[in-house]
């Protein structure tokens, strides 16, 4: 890597001065539980403070303080910001069996110069909000280039707000829960992935998505409700389902949505030769998805492809020659964008008369994949606000599922919290 390519590596001042000043706040807020764990420690006769060590993502030891005779026994970890072996916001502290991203090269950096880690960092927010899997952390120039000057307080202020609304450390991890009567699997994109990829079964099995809109739609349309409880696996899609895992006391591995398994799928059917069908949206979208993809993936076989604007007649003759079309084109995952809750009403209806492996409802994902709509930016995925950027996208469209739909289910959130 050349001299120009090096990160710089180097705390900023500001940033240091934000710690002290961040830190010292939290440490009067937090006095009554350190005067209470200080009382108790004393008429047990053991330290107030109990220390560990452990490895950040360059593999340094981390000392970190810990309160002892307390609830509240990270209070301690803002002793360890005063005293500079952590900073509020740095270098991932791993987690256990961590596996570190390198997409690119590893930064040249001095392991002595580097950023300290971090109570909090770039990677816990994403994990937090499930754009990587709990055990996973990011490649060390994301993570640095986090911590780059100002960005530094942003950043920080972000994975405060994933931390508050998301995080889910203590949480149980069952493989599958229910939300509102619907039944969700709890997956992580590599196990959605793994299911994709599995043997034929002998029969099509199907996938859908579940996010905050299919939640609301699925409260007056019994149809829908049963159609998702039918579906094979259910990913959970959005941070309104990971917010609603949460008062489950439900930690999700991963947010499963079709925008960030595609590449994957792509990836791992040109490595294995399956077949892809896409299904969906107005006419030529599809096509120009799969373009798209054959030039990212020159080795992908896309099977066919169909737009999803069908009429279909009394003896439902048009359904069954796309059916037809489906089994000829000998695919083996069929990517259907139809819609919710056509979607998933025309995966249970067809699943039994369809050939393929696996059929997933996919919403508009080909929108994405054909250019028509952009990807929100990696700050609003990274706070749960991806629905902002589709809410500016297309507000005609999408007021009512973003502006309406979204209070009404945090108000079904608190009644339901209030109920338990």
């Amino acid at each position: 890597m050349h001299s120009r390519d090096r990160l710089s590596t180097r705390q900023h001042p500001f940033s240091r001065v934000f710690d002290i000043t961040i830190a010292s706040a939290g440490l009067i807020l937090c006095s009554p539980v350190y005067a209470l764990a200080a009382a108790r420690s004393y008429f047990r006769s053991e330290p107030c403070l109990r220390r560990e060590i452990a490895l950040d993502a360059l593999h340094r030891p981390v000392h970190l303080l810990y309160l002892r005779n307390t609830d509240y026994a990270n209070c301690g970890l803002l002793l360890s910001v005063m005293k500079g072996n952590l900073s509020l916001f740095g270098i991932d502290r791993l987690p256990s069996n961590a596996t570190l991203e390198t997409r690119r090269s590893a930064p040249e950096v001095s392991v002595d110069s580097a950023p300290a880690p971090g109570l909090l960092s770039l990677a816990s927010a994403h994990r937090d909000i499930g754009l990587i899997p709990p055990n996973e952390t990011l490649s060390l120039e994301q993570q640095f280039d986090s911590l780059r000057g100002f960005r530094y307080v942003s950043s920080f202020c972000r994975s405060v707000f994933t931390q508050l609304f998301f995080s889910g450390e203590k949480l149980r991890r069952p493989d599958s829960f229910y939300l509102f009567g619907l039944r969700i699997n709890n997956n992580s994109m590599q196990e959605a992935l793994d299911w994709l990829f599995s043997p034929y079964s002998g029969e099509c099995e199907t996938g859908v998505f579940v996010n905050v809109n299919s939640i609301n739609q699925s409260h007056k349309d019994k149809a829908l409700k049963s159609a998702i409880n039918r579906a094979d696996r259910v990913f959970a899609d959005g941070s309104g389902v990971r917010l609603g895992a949460r008062k489950q006391g439900v930690h999700l591995k991963g947010n499963i949505n079709g925008t960030d398994l595609l590449p994957r799928l792509c990836e791992r059917a040109q490595e294995s030769g399956l077949k892809i069908f896409l299904l969906g949206s107005k006419p030529g979208v599809a096509a120009q998805a799969a373009r798209n993809l054959c030039q990212r993936y020159p080795f992908i076989h896309i099977a066919g492809v169909q737009h999803g604007y069908i009429e279909n007649d009394d003896e439902g003759r048009h359904e069954k020659q796309l059916l037809e079309k489906i089994n000829r084109s000998h695919a083996d995952i069929l990517l259907l964008g139809l819609g919710s809750p056509r979607q998933e009403q025309w995966l249970e209806r067809n699943r039994k008369h369809l050939s393929c492996r696996k059929a997933i409802a996919v919403g508009g994902l080909f929108d994405y994949y054909s250019g028509n709509i952009p990807r929100a930016p990696l700050f609003l995925r990274e706070m749960g606000f991806e629905w902002l950027w589709r809410l500016a996208q297309e507000p005609r469209q999408k007021w009512q599922r973003y502006v309406y739909g979204n209070p009404l289910y945090l108000f079904r959130l608190f009644r339901m919290k209030r109920s338990q």
